[in-house]
């Protein structure tokens, strides 16, 4: 199976562990992700500072150059996710402004959008690509007894009408994967509750008490680790959980992992090829836990 890969800036950043350990476990799964050459930041961050047809252009200029190849476009990043799937979608709808797109991208790179590719997310391709038996023979140390909570963040799910993603109140596929692998997927009523990610440099307490709801109520549930798809939700549900703890007045100490990651471990995968040396909120018990059976 070959993918065109988009893995966005922040997997080459803040959130390499992320890349690291999607690119192990495809290998570990005979999945091939062919980089998308020079492709260039979605604009996710700049989609109210620019104008209207340049927002829509730069993730657009990334997608026409995976056209040159017939397969589908992967994003692990949530928010790459779906920049791309809303620009694709725009151009579908909007005529003149796919006119307009179009001839940027003509007269500057030589390069045309037509929506051809697909646009998924990795939990997608692994939740419908992979047979779940598959994923099964693959796992060298399953994740039973390991409790987790699912969180998927809101951008995966957001503005259905586009995205054409599952339930976006109860999305499953993450959940399926990491049962294929023997983990406890706990019910977690809030996996598409926001985190905060949007406010978090302006208005910090708002994003502490969103994300610290989510954190108490994955404690509340008996989980040992919550699995997150998105940079952003690591961000503050991992990075920032020292700072929640002050904020609500108690110790969490709950490990926050990317599925790839809790996917490397079942695969036998070892720990430093995961980037799990970058995770803010210790794993050792995680590991160590896996390490026994």
């Amino acid at each position: 199976m070959e993918y065109s890969y988009f893995p966005g800036c922040s997997l080459e950043a803040t959130a390499k562990e992320y890349d690291m350990s999607t690119r192990e476990v495809c290998r570990a799964l005979d999945i091939d992700l062919v980089e998308i050459e020079d492709w260039n930041c979605c604009g996710a961050t700049a989609i109210r500072t620019l104008s209207r047809a340049t927002s829509v252009a730069m993730p657009t200029r990334s997608l026409a150059i995976a056209e040159k190849m017939d397969r589908d476009v992967v994003a692990p990043c949530n928010a790459c996710f779906h920049k791309l799937r809303k620009s694709a979608h725009v151009l579908k709808n909007d005529k003149q402004l796919n006119e307009t797109v179009n001839r940027i991208l003509k007269e500057e790179e030589g390069l045309e959008f037509t929506g051809k590719n697909r646009i998924r997310h990795l939990a997608d391709v692994f939740a419908n690509d992979v047979e779940p038996d598959v994923l099964k023979s693959k796992v060298v140390k399953s994740l039973e007894n390991l409790k987790v909570a699912p969180y998927y963040g809101c951008l995966i799910v957001k503005a259905p009408q586009f995205m054409e993603y599952e339930n976006p109140e109860r999305p499953m596929v993450m959940d399926r994967v990491l049962e294929s692998m023997g983990a406890d997927v706990l019910d977690f009523d809030l996996k598409t509750r926001c985190c905060g990610g949007p406010v978090v440099m302006t208005k910090e307490d708002v994003a502490l008490k969103l994300t610290g709801d989510i954190l108490k109520r994955a404690k509340e549930l008996g989980a040992d680790c919550v699995a997150v798809l998105c940079p952003m939700c690591h961000f503050n549900l991992d990075g920032k959980q020292s700072a929640v703890e002050k904020y609500l007045g108690e110790t969490l100490d709950l490990p926050i992992l990317y599925f790839t990651q809790l996917m490397g471990l079942a695969l036998g995968i070892e720990p430093k090829k995961l980037g799990l040396k970058r995770n803010l909120v210790g794993v050792e018990k995680i590991v160590a836990s896996l390490a026994k059976l």
